[in-house]
């Protein structure tokens, strides 16, 4: 989540759903449908809702609440907004306990100082959120970490998690909440977006 939505004027290509398509969608909503595939396994299908809450009447949705089917049973969702303070939250659950990671989004544009106001915990089930446990946060500059991850990838000809394949699968995944959006909500299978 971030404010984007209430700064966008006619002047930006964001305000236009030819180069940004569904708005916060294209824009911070991708990471966490890719990051959720990550954390996840495959997805099957996605359904969504969207809206435009800001006054500023850009074409661009600027309000998404996603939900994704994986292909093995799980559920995950993804809510982003453009309306509200600037907020990056994953949280995974499972069995046995809750991991959840925020990030400090006023250091969002300093990826070297970003771990400096991260937080990393974890609740076990039956315990509270008092219980919760943290854990530390590497230091690390995410650019420079996908860069050489990618420099990697084409010295070493070795397989890279930055592939076009998964950059594929994170479009469809927009490309799907697209068109469930647009059909009330329907499920939309990625594999259909995909052929």
């Amino acid at each position: 989540c971030n404010d984007r939505g209430l700064r966008l004027t006619s002047k930006d290509w964001r305000w236009y759903q030819a180069s940004a398509p569904g708005g916060c969608l294209s824009q911070i909503a991708i990471h966490q449908l890719d990051t959720l595939r990550a954390i996840g396994g495959p997805i099957d299908t996605i359904a969504a809702s969207s809206a435009r809450l800001a006054s500023t009447g850009a074409e661009v949705e600027d309000q998404w609440m996603i939900t994704a089917v994986f292909a093995d049973g799980k559920l995950g969702s993804v809510l982003s907004s453009w309306t509200s303070a600037g907020r990056y939250e994953v949280r995974a659950s499972g069995d046995r306990a809750t991991m959840s990671y925020a990030v400090d989004q006023s250091l969002w544009s300093d990826a070297g100082r970003l771990h400096e106001g991260a937080v990393l915990d974890r609740v076990e089930r039956g315990s509270g959120l008092a219980a919760r446990t943290g854990l530390d946060v590497a230091p690390g500059n995410m650019f420079r970490e996908e860069l050489e991850l990618f420099a990697a990838s084409v010295r070493d000809n070795a397989p890279c998690e930055l592939s076009a394949h998964n950059a594929c699968l994170a479009v469809a995944a927009v490309d799907a909440a697209i068109a469930s959006a647009n059909d009330d909500g329907r499920a939309v299978r990625i594999d259909d977006v995909m052929a």
